[in-house]
């Protein structure tokens, strides 16, 4: 009989088994999902499941996981973040019950950052909206003399989780530190922001800001340019496009557009906070 249940923690051995045997990748990622749900959400009242499994009998046949948190300053919504929605070829037609059981949770937004050109239509049609139509490159080098900032200006780690005012901020920085994410901040224009990047090896990631308003800016990009070249020695930055001034030039790498379920219009600015990359490069040992 097939049927669609919660992912349970217990459950990560076989479900990882079956991803790397469907998605040939490596299975630390996969098991991320899994350590993910037991760091932020398991203690949580009520949180939703870390993800759905499409099973026939004991077999599994397909998967769609959730990397969700509570976006308190929106009533305790809850959002969830899609990734790794992956079914056996033979059961192809059941993905989108999958799809359809993430939509019928109630009180929340749900995103998927990075569908494959065929989920982006599946998404689009199930009325999903498109808030983003790619990310872009940035090469720290080209900037980074043009925005060189007295160190006394600059919080880094624990020290700017502590001179965060708001407690939501507060979780999301110390959260993401956790995870082995960069954490600083920049005095711009008499106003202390503070951001969040992901190493990604290659690239940093970026993530949030404690002012998303102002990232458009080339004044500010052109300060983070130069923190992130100078004390991380990142040449490369990954950016949706949303968030980059246009006066920084980025090479487009990524056409894959950024999709949101649910009322978006007060989220057309939401950040990638808990969400992919995040269970691909975090550190969560």
């Amino acid at each position: 009989m097939i049927k669609i249940v919660d992912a349970k923690l217990d459950q990560s051995k076989e479900v990882c088994k079956f991803l790397s045997l469907n998605f040939n990748r490596n299975c630390s990622s996969y098991i991320n999902i899994f350590k993910f749900y037991k760091l932020f959400n398991l203690k949580k009242k009520k949180p939703p499941p870390l993800g759905y499994i499409l099973k026939n009998n004991e077999e599994i046949l397909g998967f769609i996981g959730i990397l969700s948190h509570q976006y308190f300053e929106k009533g305790n919504l809850w959002v969830l973040n899609m990734t790794t929605w992956i079914v056996n070829k033979e059961m192809r037609a059941y993905g989108l019950k999958l799809l359809m059981r993430v939509i019928k949770n109630r009180n929340c937004i749900i995103s998927n950052f990075s569908p494959s050109l065929e989920a982006e239509k599946i998404l689009q049609a199930a009325g999903f909206k498109v808030i983003d139509k790619g990310e872009l490159l940035v090469s720290t080098y080209k900037y980074f003399y043009l925005g060189i900032t007295n160190f006394s200006n600059l919080k880094f780690n624990k020290d700017v989780v502590a001179s965060l005012r708001s407690g939501y901020e507060k979780k999301i920085f110390n959260d993401h530190l956790s995870i082995g994410c960069a954490v600083f901040s920049i005095e711009f224009n008499k106003k202390k922001i503070s951001f969040i990047f992901l190493n990604c090896k290659s690239f940093f990631q970026f993530i949030h800001s404690t002012d998303l308003g102002l990232m458009q800016s080339e004044k500010l990009w052109k300060k983070i340019c130069f923190v992130l070249i100078f004390f991380y020695r990142a040449r490369k930055i990954r950016v949706d496009a949303r968030f980059l001034s246009k006066f920084i030039k980025a090479k487009k790498i990524n056409s894959k557009k950024m999709l949101l379920f649910g009322n978006t219009k007060p989220f057309e600015k939401i950040s990638r906070i808990y969400s992919e990359p995040l269970h691909k490069y975090g550190n969560y040992a």
